[in-house]
């Protein structure tokens, strides 16, 4: 038989206590006995009851339930009768656009029915500059105005060409408190006669 010796300190209060040979502070003590209720009081759970039979999926791509099965053949018979559906449309006619002064044409974001060549072809190419890389991106679309085309490249390089293919000029966007590398992308949009 293992005896227990409880020791108490001047103040009357339990410091330590030895069980089977091993010193034990107050602190452990507590936790262990907390520690043994729990595992004696979780094996008092009721067991679980498990029913027999075939086990069915709550979520089934492919539903045995008729009524589920005639609505969805319903509806897709419907959505093949809309989609089939012969229906007049109008467009607007077709104009020129002469200046693509905006992302997506205009400020309004607004393109009309665009006449088109029946045989559409490249007019020209250039390069405007630096391309994609790890660090930069091209972000700025390039835009149409009074005969010119503007364009950016990753390093926020602007670039003016005629509409057909000749350079212009150049102007470099990067802050001078900034090196090359620092500059990354933007954005292009032409208001007015002379600002771009």
């Amino acid at each position: 038989m293992t005896r227990s010796r409880t020791r108490i300190g001047r103040s009357g209060n339990v410091n330590e206590q030895s069980l089977g040979g091993k010193r034990v502070t107050g602190h452990k003590l507590i936790g262990m006995l907390l520690m043994g209720a729990v595992a004696a009081l979780s094996a008092c759970d009721e067991r679980e009851v498990i029913f027999q039979g075939k086990r069915e999926a709550l979520y089934s791509p492919d539903p045995e339930v008729v009524g589920e099965k005639a609505a969805a053949n319903f509806a897709r018979a419907e959505a093949e009768a809309e989609a089939n559906k012969s229906v007049p449309i109008k467009l607007a006619g077709q104009s020129s656009l002469g200046s693509w002064t905006h992302v997506a044409g205009s400020a309004t974001h607004n393109v009309p029915h665009l006449a088109f060549s029946s045989q559409p072809q490249v007019m020209f190419q250039v390069p405007i500059g630096q391309g994609n890389g790890r660090k930069h991106k091209i972000t700025a679309e390039p835009i149409v105005a009074d005969g010119r085309v503007f364009t950016m490249d990753s390093q926020s390089m602007v670039a003016a060409h005629t509409t057909g293919g000749g350079a212009l000029w150049t102007a470099d966007l990067t802050p001078t408190s900034d090196s090359q590398g620092d500059a990354t992308g933007g954005g292009l949009a032409y208001i007015g006669g002379a600002r771009l």
